[in-house]
């Protein structure tokens, strides 16, 4: 398989010269630490304002989102060929995406 996946792709020299020069022997960290739930504030003299910012932010709890009934949909009101142009659009972003024409 790894020879099937190197004849494919083309050789580039500048793409490992700077693999050697910007990645080998270096610490990546993958983890995703810009999605985390919790915001800190950075220091200085924002920090009061971005404080009352994150306190005053409300959000709405799963029992007022049931009285309120936001995610409710009726029997009548969705049918699967509703959903079929959605589906052909789907089809169509993953062909374009992975550059295949089946």
């Amino acid at each position: 398989m790894e020879t099937f996946v190197r004849e494919l792709l083309p050789t580039n020299t500048e793409g490992q010269s700077n693999y050697g020069k910007k990645v080998a022997n270096k610490v990546l960290i993958l983890d995703n630490t810009g999605n985390t739930k919790e915001v800190q504030p950075k220091e200085g003299k924002y920090n009061g304002k971005l404080k009352k910012k994150l306190k005053n932010r409300k959000v709405m709890t799963s029992k007022e989102k049931r009285n309120k009934k936001i995610f409710h949909v009726t029997q009548g009101e969705v049918s699967y060929n509703a959903f079929l142009p959605l589906h052909h659009l789907w089809k169509e972003y993953i062909k374009d995406v992975l550059g295949t024409n089946t």
